[in-house]
């Protein structure tokens, strides 16, 4: 699904003329010296907007509850919350690089396991037709779902290979993750999830190793806020342990920003990745 844009064509055409070709009075053999590699960067350099992405990108966000992040209809992907992850980047977007004209999506539900994804990917993925995917997945199979870790791990990687194979998107995995807290869900305390989540949180990161895609550590993000927060802060972050609250979100953008290179971003904080990446060997 590769895509032509008009500013290729200019410049392809700009180019010519500076090979005396179409108008000028130099020779064919002139104009064909532009080799095809040539063409081919020239086109990519034309596709990358001030903001560091590519012009007119579509940008989708998909997941569970945490990127939902308060959607009220849930059948319309343009319907992207309030106060979230998603609508922080796309202000940001909008407000600074409005020429690049990039639309942003968001196809998280709440309640969603890794397995309820990968039966809406047509119209939550496929349809939208994204150009960058954040996939943020798993956190509801750490107590809804009760099959066995292998299992999970079979439909994690299911449900990647099918974005891989069926997109032409620059694929980002977010690591899921809960933190020590005195929420309790369903009557049992939510930190008897830990360490199964431990186990989901592990399978995202060595799939994002295996298949060269990027990752965003939300382990690390909590962990390492907590530790410059007194525990009277930790509601800062989150209430119950697994959804972000303001600063929590605003935290995650940050790192995305990072992620997706997004040029001239000052993040307001600073995150070191360095550990985590080099224990799974991603870049």
């Amino acid at each position: 699904m590769k895509r032509f844009f008009l500013p290729a064509v200019i410049c392809a055409l700009l180019a010519s003329c500076a090979y005396g070709g179409l108008y000028g009075g130099g020779s064919t053999a002139a104009f064909t010296e532009i080799t095809t590699e040539e063409s081919e960067t020239t086109e990519m350099i034309a596709e990358i907007g001030k903001s560091g992405l590519k012009k007119n990108a579509v940008v989708v966000f998909t997941g569970d509850s945490i990127t939902d992040g308060y959607r009220q209809d849930r059948t319309n992907p343009c319907d992207l919350g309030s106060n979230n992850y998603v609508t922080m980047f796309n202000d940001y977007i909008q407000k600074n690089f409005p020429e690049d004209g990039i639309t942003v999506y968001n196809t998280g539900h709440s309640g969603y396991w890794i397995q309820h994804l990968t039966g809406e990917l047509k119209p939550f993925v496929y349809d939208l037709d994204p150009d960058y995917l954040i996939v943020n997945i798993g956190t509801n199979n750490a107590w809804f779902d009760k099959s066995p870790i292998e299992n999970v791990e079979a439909e994690y990687r299911k449900l990647v290979d099918l974005l891989i194979k069926n997109t032409h998107a620059e694929i980002i995995l977010v690591q899921p993750y809960l933190y020590e807290s005195d929420f309790v869900l369903d009557g049992v305390p939510l930190n008897t999830y830990i360490p199964r989540m431990n186990e989901i949180s592990d399978i995202t990161c060595r799939v994002a190793a295996e298949k060269g895609l990027k990752m965003i550590f939300y382990s690390d993000i909590f962990r390492q806020a907590l530790q410059t927060m007194d525990v009277v802060y930790k509601p800062l972050l989150s209430v119950d342990g697994i959804h972000p609250n303001t600063m929590g979100y605003r935290m995650f953008f940050d790192v995305l920003c990072r992620e997706l290179g997004i040029s001239g971003y000052s993040p307001r904080y600073d995150f070191d990745f360095t550990e985590i990446k080099a224990k799974y060997g991603i870049k």
